[in-house]
């Protein structure tokens, strides 16, 4: 079996040599620092687990080199260095050594609201609003970051694709043990009661090891982050409001967050969650879900399947079928008030770094990368694993095959109108992630033996104090 950190060298190697190949004047090794003092357009970008992932940025970069006949740095990196540099930007601005252009499937998302507010991005205007009609309708909403220095609200990210919250599970598990996926109970309470009873029968059939639910709670990605967003909007637990108060620390709302953590880390404590999972890197859902070491996950992507659809041909034919015993859910359980859960989305962006000199062939790049033709070929790049915001761009076999069930299921969940999640656009957002304080609270409760309530108000008290760092508010 294949898993995601064998993908991941794979693609290193492939990628490697693709480039050798075929596109020479691309640089992905050597990165010349000082953007500033050269001609070089210099980008970042989130390398793919597989090599064909790379093609649509390889092959737009060198198409522009040769129509403009300028030169591209073009790095392709891990999450984790793309992380690592952003941060860095943070603590150490205008050394010389920043990116143009900064890609990344989620933690662009992350930090965007902290550099915005710091006045490190540049404000992307003129690209956006000649075609904001384009975009899905609560897609915009979500990047107007605000700007302390300028005082201003703006957009400040370019976000090209989307990922959402997706339930994976087993299928042919499942069926082992007498169950159908319209047996998948829409309740809130029952959705959950539903894997531990089946981890119990699949226990009992020669599966000794496996565990019902493979809920990430490390200080490892975004999975984590995820899944218990899932908890907080079923409790109806907000951080802040529309009109930007901190109300997290409200009576009602403390209670719903007290609430919502006990109920996550019982799930652990009575067993039915891995122990490993207090570990799991960014990866380690993936691994264990595609190892059936668990039943079902909460993934940021459709990672899990996608690595599975490989060319149809009889080597390929035992990740085939797994293709086919994934299950992708549809439809969430409701919230416990019975409203619609919103399903966490995370936007793909493109971000700009703010230079001293600012070159033109940033926004100019950007522009021919948004050509119909051009973000087509980007998008279908990551081979299904995000979604374009435009949605004239899902009209192609990829996405509109009634054979696949796991495109079916993201279609509709993307089709699902969402409200703008005002914490995100907010800078308290990324430091709460920053400092992984999701799991920092789990871990207080599970390895500390702190309760849900002392979680709660350790958690409420530093993103208070975070609260009060940017907003100066007594």
């Amino acid at each position: 079996m294949l898993t995601r950190r064998q993908f991941k060298k794979i693609s290193f190697w492939s990628l490697f040599l693709s480039g050798l190949k075929g596109c020479v004047n691309v640089n992905i090794t050597d990165v010349k620092l000082n953007a500033d003092a050269s001609p070089e357009l210099f980008i970042l970008w989130e390398r793919g687990y597989l090599s064909v992932e790379n093609q649509g940025i390889l092959q737009l970069v060198e198409q522009w080199q040769l129509h403009t006949g300028k030169k591209v740095n073009l790095k392709l990196v891990s999450d984790e260095f793309i992380e690592k540099s952003l941060k860095e930007i943070l603590k150490n601005p205008n050394n010389g050594k920043e990116p143009n252009i900064v890609f990344s499937i989620t933690f662009n998302k992350i930090i965007a609201p902290l550099l915005a507010w710091e006045d490190k991005l540049l404000d992307l205007s003129e690209v956006i609003e000649p075609i904001a009609s384009n975009f899905q309708p609560d897609v915009l909403p979500q990047v107007r970051y605000q700007n302390r220095v300028l005082g201003d609200r703006s957009f400040y990210a370019l976000p090209i694709g989307q990922s959402d919250a997706y339930i994976h599970y087993w299928k042919n598990s499942l069926a082992e043990i007498g169950y159908k996926d319209s047996d998948i109970p829409q309740e809130w309470h029952q959705f959950w009661q539903f894997w531990q009873t089946a981890q119990t029968k699949l226990r009992s059939r020669q599966h000794p090891e496996i565990y019902g639910l493979g809920l990430c709670m490390s200080a490892s990605g975004f999975d984590t982050t995820a899944a218990f967003q899932l908890f907080l909007d079923a409790y109806n637990v907000a951080i802040v409001n529309h009109q930007q108060d901190f109300v997290l620390g409200d009576t009602k709302n403390r209670q719903q967050f007290i609430e919502a953590i006990a109920e996550f880390t019982n799930l652990y404590r009575q067993g039915y969650v891995p122990p490993e999972a207090l570990e799991w890197s960014g990866s380690g859902n993936n691994n264990a879900f595609l190892n059936h070491q668990i039943l079902m996950t909460v993934n940021m992507t459709l990672s899990i399947p996608r690595s599975q659809k490989l060319e149809n041909n009889q080597y390929n034919q035992s990740a085939t079928k797994r293709y086919r015993d994934i299950g992708t859910l549809t439809t969430y359980p409701k919230k416990i008030d019975g409203t619609t859960l919103q399903v966490p989305k995370v936007l793909n962006q493109i971000l700009v770094i703010k230079h001293q000199h600012q070159s033109k062939d940033t926004l100019e790049f950007l522009h021919y990368l948004l050509q119909p033709n051009h973000l087509q070929r980007l998008i279908d790049g990551f081979n299904g694993r995000i979604l374009p915001t435009i949605p004239q761009l899902l009209k192609n076999s990829l996405w509109q095959d009634p054979r696949d069930h796991h495109s079916a299921a993201a279609l509709t969940i993307y089709n699902q109108s969402r409200l703008p999640e005002y914490e995100k656009l907010h800078p308290v957002w990324s430091q709460i992630y920053i400092q992984q304080l999701w799991a920092q609270i789990f871990h207080r409760v599970i390895q500390a033996n702190a309760s849900p309530t002392q979680a709660a108000d350790w958690a409420i008290e530093q993103i208070r104090n975070i609260w009060h760092s940017f907003e100066k508010k007594p």
